[in-house]
C-alpha cells in the first residue's frame, strides 16, 4: 500500500539526479509541497492549463522485506518514475501513448526492486495543456515483479514452455506484461537496423538480446515455428496457424503451406516450407525483401500489388495457389495511401474461410462474400473492429500489429506499438457478440476446426 504523495508544482522535472533524493523534501526551487489524495489510484489537478504544465510527485512507502513488486502507473502525459533513485519507466517521449486520456494505474506494469523499511517513489509529469496534470499510480498485487521483468531467463521459459499459457489464464497476463515490458525496453533506432539484418556478428547479437531482451524472443518464436512446421500435419478438417510477428502468419492446410505479410530478420529461413505468399502492402513491417526474392527464385508465387514478380497484380482478383481460393480487394491504408493495401479472401478447400486486411482502415471498404471464419486486422489504424465484426460476423478475430518494434520511440508522433492490455475491453465486447477474439503471441500454434468453427 502506497503512502501520502506530496507534490510540487512548477518545478524543474528535467535537470535533477533523482538518487540524491532518499526522503519527501519540504521544498524543491523554494517551492513547498502540497500534500494531495489520490481517488482510485489517480490523482487529477483541480485546474485545466492551455499551456503545458509540470509537476514533481514523491510517495514514501514501508515494505515488510526486499523483494520484486509489480508497479502500475500511468499519467497526462509526458512522465517518468522513479523508484530509490533507479528509473521505473521513462514515457518522456511519447507520453501515455497508446493510452487515451485520463490514465489508469493499469496502463503500465512494470517490476522494481523494493527494500525492506522505507522506499521513495518519485513521478516527474508535463502536461500537454489543455488536460489536466494527472498521474496514476499503484503497487498490483495481483502480478507478480519477478515474472514481468524482461529478462533472457524469462522469455526462454515462455517460449520453451510446451503451450503457451491459455486466453483467459493468469500465466496470459503475465506473458503479455513481460512482453510490453520488454518493448519497452526496445527503441526504433534499435530495432530498425537490428530487423534488417545489418547486425551480423553473433557476439553483438547476443550482447544486444541480454541488453534487450525482447530481441530474444522474437528470435525464438521463429525457431519454435520453424521446428514445428515439418513435424505437424493437419488433419482433413483442420487448419494450422503460426503468428510470427507483426502482422505474419504460416499457414498450413492439409494440401498446402503458404504465408501471410511475413516479416522477420530470418524469414528467409521460412522458404523452403512456404509454397507461396501473400504481401498486403509495401510496408516494411509487412514483408521482407530476402524472403520475397527466395521465393521468386525458387518458382514460387509472390501474391502483392507491388513487387515485381509471378503473382503481382492489380485488385480486384480470383486466383487460385495449391487449391487454395483467393479473392483480393485493394483499400485504403490512411487518407493520403489510397488503394494502398491489398485485402485477401482466402477460401481453403475444407471449408475454412481467412480474411487478412492488413493496414485497411476503413469497414465500408472491407465487404467478404459469404461467410468469414478467421479475421486478421488491424486494430489501430483507424479500423473499428467491433463496427467490422457487427458487419459480416466472422467467427473469430486474431487481433494483430501487436508489439511492432518500428514504432517504439523515437518515432514521432504515433510512437506506439499496439499492447495486448489496451484491447481488454473491446475484446471482451467484441465476444459478447458472438465472435471468438483472440491476441497471439509470437511463435503460438492455433488449430481451426473447420466442423467446430473455433480454434481448439
Amino acid at each position: 500500500m502506497l503512502g501520502q504523495w506530496t507534490v510540487f508544482f512548477g518545478v524543474d522535472t528535467e535537470n535533477r539526479k533523482f538518487e540524491n533524493f532518499t526522503t519527501v523534501p519540504e521544498e524543491v526551487d523554494g517551492i513547498r509541497g502540497k500534500r494531495i489524495e489520490f481517488d482510485n489510484n489517480v490523482w487529477t489537478s483541480e485546474s485545466i492549463s492551455t499551456e503545458p504544465e509540470s509537476a514533481l510527485f514523491f510517495c514514501e512507502f514501508n515494505c515488510s522485506a526486499d523483494e520484486i513488486l509489480s508497479f502500475g502507473t500511468g499519467a497526462c502525459y509526458f512522465f517518468q518514475i522513479f523508484l530509490n533513485g533507479s528509473l521505473l519507466i521513462d514515457k518522456r517521449e511519447c507520453g501515455n501513448k497508446p493510452y487515451p486520456i485520463p490514465p489508469a494505474a493499469d496502463n503500465f506494469i512494470t517490476a522494481g526492486k523494493v527494500k525492506r523499511g522505507k522506499n521513495l517513489l518519485i513521478a516527474t509529469v508535463k502536461s500537454i495543456g489543455g488536460e489536466p496534470l494527472s498521474l496514476a499510480c499503484s503497487i498490483v498485487d495481483s502480478i507478480s515483479g519477478s515474472e514481468i521483468t524482461p529478462s533472457v531467463e524469462n522469455f526462454k521459459n515462455l517460449i520453451d514452455s510446451a503451450d503457451f499459457p491459455s486466453e483467459e489464464s493468469s500465466g496470459r497476463k503475465t506473458a503479455h506484461h513481460l512482453i510490453q515490458n520488454g518493448v519497452l525496453m526496445m527503441r526504433n533506432t534499435i530495432f530498425t537496423p537490428y530487423s534488417a539484418g545489418n547486425i551480423t556478428d553473433p557476439a553483438e547479437i547476443n550482447e544486444l538480446q541480454q541488453k534487450y531482451p525482447i530481441l530474444y524472443f522474437y528470435e525464438k518464436a521463429l525457431d519454435r515455428i520453424i521446428s514445428e512446421i515439418p513435424n505437424t500435419t493437419p488433419a482433413a478438417n483442420e487448419v494450422i496457424m503460426w503468428h510470427l510477428y507483426n502482422m505474419g502468419y504460416v499457414i498450413k492446410t492439409p494440401t498446402t503451406t503458404f504465408g501471410i505479410d511475413i516479416n522477420h530478420r530470418r524469414a528467409v529461413e521460412l522458404e523452403p516450407y512456404l509454397d507461396f505468399i501473400l504481401t498486403t502492402h509495401n510496408h516494411i513491417d509487412h514483408y521482407t525483401l530476402e524472403l520475397l526474392r527466395a521465393m521468386t527464385a525458387n518458382q514460387k508465387q509472390v501474391v502483392s500489388n507491388f513487387h515485381p514478380a509471378p503473382g503481382f497484380h492489380r485488385p480486384p482478383a480470383e486466383l487460385e495457389l495449391n487449391g487454395i481460393k483467393i479473392s483480393t480487394q485493394e483499400n485504403d491504408h490512411n487518407p493520403i495511401l489510397k488503394k494502398f493495401v491489398t485485402a485477401y479472401l482466402i477460401r481453403i478447400g475444407n471449408g475454412c474461410t481467412i480474411y487478412a486486411t492488413g493496414d485497411s482502415r476503413d469497414v465500408s471498404q472491407l465487404t467478404p462474400q459469404g461467410e468469414v471464419d478467421i479475421f486478421i486486422p488491424h486494430p489501430r489504424v483507424g479500423l473499428s473492429v467491433p463496427a467490422a465484426v457487427e458487419k459480416f460476423h466472422p467467427a473469430s478475430v486474431l487481433y494483430s500489429h501487436m508489439f511492432e518494434m518500428r514504432h517504439t520511440p523515437p518515432i514521432q508522433p504515433s510512437c506506439y506499438a499496439v499492447p495486448y492490455t489496451l484491447l481488454d475491453a473491446e475484446r471482451k465486447s467484441v465476444e459478447e457478440t458472438g465472435t471468438a477474439a483472440l491476441a497471439p503471441l509470437w511463435g503460438e500454434k492455433l488449430i481451426w476446426h473447420t466442423g467446430m468453427r473455433r480454434f481448439i
